[in-house]
């Protein structure tokens, strides 16, 4: 059994452990809870005390905060990756092979599927132009990138 103060796990869930004069008991076994509640806590605190620092952007240059920073940016942004990692709002045909190694893995594989066969079902096709059309490629150039494909002869031909 592991005994932890009570405020620093304030968010484990209520009647699961054991309460005696503050201290929670814990099972061994269940480290992982204790130290993910640890982290949250301690995270909470920090982040609380940063507005009273004199220079918050200092706090910015600490590579922990930079980096709970960017895996959260990674993580509300993963649907977007290649519009944020771009410059530029709209995707060139002339730079399209080289960006399509940053699409998420349902649209390489579609685009994968294109190369290969030279067609696509009906629903692929809505998918992949729907999402050409995020990214920021223009309508002109759709064209041109449909009229390369459906040009060639179908592999099953």
């Amino acid at each position: 059994m592991v005994q932890v103060h009570f405020p620093y796990c304030v968010d484990l869930p209520k009647r699961q452990y054991d309460l005696t004069n503050g201290m929670l008991f814990i099972n061994c076994t269940e480290w992982k809870t204790i130290v993910l509640s640890l982290y949250k806590s301690f995270l909470h605190v920090a982040l609380s005390e940063i507005r009273f620092i004199p220079k918050p952007n200092d706090a910015f240059k600490d590579e922990r905060i930079t980096s709970i920073l960017s895996l959260a940016q990674d993580l509300f942004f993963k649907n977007t990756s290649v519009r944020s990692n771009r410059k530029c709002s709209s995707l060139e045909m002339r730079h399209f092979k080289e960006e399509s190694g940053n699409f998420p893995l349902s649209m390489k594989n579609l685009y994968n599927n294109l190369l290969k066969s030279n067609r696509l079902s009906h629903n692929a096709r809505f998918d992949i132009s729907l999402y050409l059309k995020e990214i920021g490629l223009q309508r002109t150039d759709s064209f041109e990138f449909w009229k390369k494909f459906y040009s060639k002869q179908h592999s099953s031909c």
